[in-house]
């Protein structure tokens, strides 16, 4: 993923995600630049860290 594509809600978003969270957005190469695209991936894996 690449910050400086994000629009502006969901770069406001990403900055107040914890830093492990955001490394990790940054590293997976996700494309993504909406806030509601960034809320699902997020949810995603918050959802499947707590299965495990």
């Amino acid at each position: 993923m690449q910050k400086e594509k994000l629009e502006p809600d969901a770069l406001e978003y990403f900055n107040s995600l914890p830093e492990l969270l955001q490394e990790q957005l940054v590293e997976s190469g996700v494309n993504m630049t909406t806030r509601e695209e960034l809320e699902n991936y997020c949810k995603n894996v918050l959802k499947t860290s707590s299965e495990n």
